[in-house]
């Protein structure tokens, strides 16, 4: 990899920031604070969420985290980098 591609690359990893919107039976529950998307490919968002599910029918209970990436400040547009399903405990 040449210098200049080198460059390139670290400064669009500096600008990349993610973020979490957690859906609870397809309603938005919460938004995590935008993250910086790190040189090794993690974010750390350090913080604990607690979602209590309230249900006597857990079967249609539903609980998804939709990761988004934000790669420029400036552009309103975000897009969905996953989705993963949360099983909902018995």
């Amino acid at each position: 990899m040449n210098v200049r591609s080198e460059q390139v690359r670290r400064s669009r990893l500096a600008r990349t920031r993610l973020y979490v919107k957690i859906f609870m039976n397809n309603k938005l529950v919460h938004t995590t604070a935008d993250a910086q998307l790190q040189s090794d490919f993690t974010v750390k968002w350090a913080q604990i969420y607690n979602i209590y599910v309230l249900s006597s029918t857990l079967e249609t209970d539903s609980i998804v985290l939709e990761i988004f990436e934000r790669s420029d400040p400036n552009r309103a547009t975000d897009h969905v980098v996953a989705a993963v399903c949360i099983p909902t405990p018995d």
